[in-house]
């Protein structure tokens, strides 16, 4: 039996707050076959998910509550638990034209927000249901594992189950 610690269960949309002041929310997730993207030359074309398979988009903000200037989250701090998968991020080299721009960690001035979406390849028979976001993290001050969900009864079934794993 491994034991986790799990900071948070929470569903989308609600803030954390780290020990340090970070504030990190996952704000949405979008599961989608496919989106709308431009192409080299500017065209507006489809992109479509593999056989099978479909994208989850979701949306992240971090800002910097530290007072001062910090390392923020990267996006391989998400990722997306799913049963018993752990799916972790997805590049994709077009970017959908209707989401903005793609999350990107980095150091992070202070009360300085950074948002943005993350991509997933995943299951194309889930549902948003079948999905917990996690925000999961090793630092000098202990392990960070924060649960979102659609709701947060979800979040900590899920979470149970990793504690139980």
């Amino acid at each position: 039996v491994t034991v986790r610690s799990v900071s948070a269960t929470l569903s989308f949309g609600t803030q954390y707050s780290r020990y340090d002041g970070y504030l990190i929310t996952v704000r949405d997730v979008e599961l989608t076959k496919s989106y709308t993207t431009e192409n080299y030359t500017g065209e507006v074309v489809e992109e479509t998910a593999p056989d099978g398979k479909q994208w989850a988009f979701i949306d992240v903000r971090v800002k910097n509550g530290t007072g001062e200037s910090k390392l923020s989250p990267t996006s391989q701090d998400f990722f997306i638990l799913s049963g018993n998968s752990q799916i972790e991020s997805t590049f994709i080299s077009s970017e959908p034209v209707e989401r903005g721009s793609a999350y990107e960690g980095g150091d992070l001035q202070p009360d300085v927000v950074r948002d943005g979406w993350i991509a997933y390849e995943v299951d194309g028979e889930l549902t948003l249901d079948d999905i917990q976001v996690v925000y999961s993290a090793s630092t000098f001050e202990g392990d960070v594992s924060v649960y979102w969900g659609e709701t947060p009864q979800q979040s900590l079934v899920g979470s149970i189950w990793q504690l139980l794993r």
